[in-house]
């Protein structure tokens, strides 16, 4: 499972037809679309006063690779964003596993 936290700044224009759709109805095709890529949507939320508008968090069964992107890219191409932001998030333990395996490297000069 991959946990991705989504930051978005929508436009001006997008900001309009949200408040002409409604914030419950935008919440519900964003998580029938999560849906229709096998995603799940464990928290949905509009921010007030900083500099994101748009809180997401996804859940997927596997690592996106190119399909993460492709979303990202055909997301952003909307024009819906002004910013627009994907974390990967980790479990403390999947990051302990993961430090096993990390490449040791020699600081510049040391």
């Amino acid at each position: 499972m991959t946990l991705t936290l989504v930051l978005g700044k929508l436009s001006p224009e997008a900001m309009q037809g949200l408040m002409k759709e409604g914030l419950a109805a935008r919440e519900r095709y964003f998580r029938d679309l999560a849906d229709l890529v096998g995603m799940k949507v464990p928290g949905y939320y509009f921010a007030e006063g900083g500099e994101w508008d748009l809180v997401v968090l996804l859940e997927a069964q596997e690592e996106g690779g190119a399909d993460a992107l492709a979303t990202t890219f055909a997301t952003q191409a909307t024009g819906m964003y002004t910013s627009f932001r994907t974390l990967r998030l980790y479990a403390p333990a999947d990051v302990d596993a993961g430090l096993g395996n990390a490449v040791r490297l020699r600081a510049p000069g040391s």
